[in-house]
């Protein structure tokens, strides 16, 4: 499940926890045939649009917004919604209309009008929003680290070592998350002589992709990949990983959720600057590199100064998940707010 569909069933189940709740997924049949999904999702639209006229009018619409040509499906329910009369609450979770104008997301916010809420990610994220657009909305910030399991959640009996690093990658595996500049990055650390284990988990974006994977494990020793990792499994190569390198390059990078989860874990972290992720970051443990060609370099010299020794470790651990912690429970408190106005609206 990636995360927008995460993020989409998590509040499924806090809304549902105090209003009843009626589910339209337009994703649903879309696994595994051979229907263009195009008309999977039309129908999807037709049959969900009959449900929406059929439910008591006073009840709010929440809604995961795509990022790009599904807004269109989108629009569709944004204007019954209208029409009905209802508060209509807009989930954010993608660049792509911010990055660059979208004539479709205007006309969508238009339509929306001043009885939507507009729930994004970042203060950047709504800086861009009211900056390119005009909304006559509200927008309010929800960061994802409410949706991402506290430390400790799931025990998976970690050992704190000392010695080599441990550097994990993991994401969907593509050039554009960077998995070029995580090999470039371990081949500073050989010339440095830095000692280090690197670990490799998620699905190959494609045949090209894979071969330069598993032609560069060839070259750099130490270097083992875990397949996809979900759930326990997760959790499980999270616990191993000391520092996990974030060198995306993604235009649409919104917030992803494997960093607060690497955060939740107690590991560091080493992540570009682009789209939220600099909201992420605690700078006392973590590091932010600016876009470019110093990711390598800013990386290594990160983990050549990691804390050494099993005690150190385990204190660095340890003040990553406290961190993270009272994050996560100011962030609730936002959180009940929004869940309070979608409820009672």
């Amino acid at each position: 499940m990636h995360g927008m569909a995460n993020v989409n069933d998590q509040m499924l189940g806090k809304v549902s926890r105090h209003a009843d709740t009626r589910v339209i997924n337009l994703a649903k049949g879309l696994d595994g045939t051979t229907v263009p999904s195009g008309l999977i999702k039309l129908k999807n639209t037709l049959s969900g649009l009959l449900k929406l006229l059929q439910l008591n009018r006073r009840a709010a619409m929440y809604i995961g917004l795509s990022g790009g040509m599904g807004q269109l499906f989108d629009l569709a329910f944004i204007v019954v919604a209208k029409m009905q009369g209802r508060a209509v609450f807009v989930h954010h979770h993608s660049y792509a209309y911010l990055s660059k104008s979208s004539k479709l997301f205007a006309f969508l916010l238009r339509i929306a009008g001043r009885r939507c809420t507009h729930i994004v990610l970042s203060e950047k994220m709504r800086h861009f929003l009211l900056e390119r657009y005009d909304i006559p909305g509200s927008a309010v910030v929800l960061r994802n680290i409410v949706f991402v399991p506290g430390p400790g959640a799931v025990n998976v009996g970690r050992t704190t070592s000392s010695g080599a690093v441990v550097i994990g990658f993991l994401s969907n595996i593509s050039f554009d998350k960077g998995i070029d500049v995580f090999f470039t990055t371990l081949s500073e650390l050989v010339d440095r002589g830095i000692p280090f284990k690197a670990v490799i988990a998620g699905p190959f974006s494609s045949p090209e992709v894979e071969s330069f994977v598993l032609e560069k494990m060839q070259e750099i020793d130490g270097v083992t990949y875990a397949g996809p990792v979900h759930d326990e499994s997760k959790a499980r190569f999270l616990a191993e990983v000391d520092v996990l390198l974030f060198p995306s390059r993604y235009r649409n990078e919104a917030q992803p959720l494997v960093i607060f989860e690497a955060q939740s874990s107690g590991a560091g972290v080493v992540a570009t600057d682009v789209g939220s992720i600099s909201e992420m970051i605690d700078s006392e443990r973590d590091l932010l590199v600016s876009a470019g060609d110093r990711f390598a370099t800013e990386a290594a010299d990160y983990i050549g100064r990691f804390p050494d020794g099993e005690e150190d470790r385990s204190a660095f651990r340890r003040g990553v998940t406290q961190a993270f912690a009272a994050t996560k429970q100011e962030e609730s408190d936002q959180l009940d707010a929004i869940l309070a106005t979608i409820t009672n609206s």
